[in-house]
């Protein structure tokens, strides 16, 4: 019996922007990733990595030559069977994913996401740990492999870090989804940027962001309290919205795709209790 594909799968042009746990940037790693139908109905994971000559020196410039794993569908579960990579994947909806594992050749325990916000371009990344010691926090844009291989080039990050310096006012949608990963609500969203961060229109309700520089992190404030870190293209947060609450929210600025891509991870009494996922468009006037 052949396994439900999803749109994951086939063959993609990845560039994997690596940054150093303090936020500097350390290198990029260029990989050609392969996601291929097998007869038994898993799916073979072939990765083709390029570290660039900047990461010679770092943990990531070990991430080379061919990696390989298969995954099989156990429900909603994406399971990843080694050799490479054992672990699991979660989708949220048709278009979002987050995975944890081991990485068991090159050495080091990953936590991973995935969002696609159009069929062709996917924004990707993750975290690479010795156990509890972050290693690598890393951004990756990743766009179809054209078939005949004459018209390929891998995507890049460019132009501003921040989403305010593209444009006031985004719009888009915002999709929550239960412990299960049922579809709770999908709604307009309408972000306004302000001075020292933004507010979240949706749906009659305002979540306000408030953000302040301290040091090399940022403290934030607004309908919740936490702490926030930019990595180039990258802000991540942690925040206590209410004593029994803990947020990680994640966003991911594609200048050249005009993407703007959000992942929020709710805990609610020490357990996970609901992921959101965010995807907004400039408002260019």
């Amino acid at each position: 019996m052949t396994e439900k594909r999803d749109n994951f799968t086939g063959h993609w042009l990845v560039s994997e922007y690596v940054y150093n746990p303090n936020g500097a940037f350390a290198g990029i790693v260029r990989q050609r990733r392969y996601l291929e139908a097998q007869p038994d109905g898993r799916t073979r994971v072939i990765q083709h990595c390029n570290p660039q000559p900047e990461l010679a020196s770092h943990p990531m410039g070990l991430f080379n030559g061919e990696r390989v794993f298969d995954l099989s569908l156990e429900g909603r579960r994406r399971l990843y069977h080694g050799p490479d990579v054992i672990g699991m994947g979660l989708p949220w909806g048709e278009s979002a994913m987050t995975g944890r594992g081991v990485w068991e050749r090159f050495g080091h325990n990953f936590t991973s996401f995935a969002v696609l916000p159009t069929p062709q371009r996917q924004i990707t990344g993750g975290k690479f740990y010795n156990a509890g010691e972050i290693i690598a926090n890393i951004i990756g844009i990743a766009v179809p492999e054209v078939a005949d291989g004459g018209a390929n080039q891998f995507p890049d990050f460019i132009g501003n870090y921040q989403a305010s310096q593209v444009a006031d006012t985004w719009s888009g949608t915002v999709a929550r989804y239960d412990v299960n990963g049922t579809q709770v609500s999908e709604k307009t969203l309408d972000r306004r940027y302000v001075a020292d961060g933004w507010e979240d229109h949706s749906d009659g309700a305002i979540n306000t962001v408030i953000l302040q520089k301290d040091a090399n992190r940022m403290r934030v404030s607004g309908s919740a309290v936490g702490i926030g870190k930019r990595l180039g293209w990258l802000l991540e947060m942690t925040l206590v919205p209410a004593p029994n609450q803990t947020i990680e929210a994640m966003e991911v600025l594609d200048n050249s795709g005009q993407n703007l891509i959000g992942l929020i991870r709710l805990d609610t009494d020490g357990v996970l209790s609901g992921v959101t996922v965010i995807k907004l468009k400039p408002n260019m006037t």
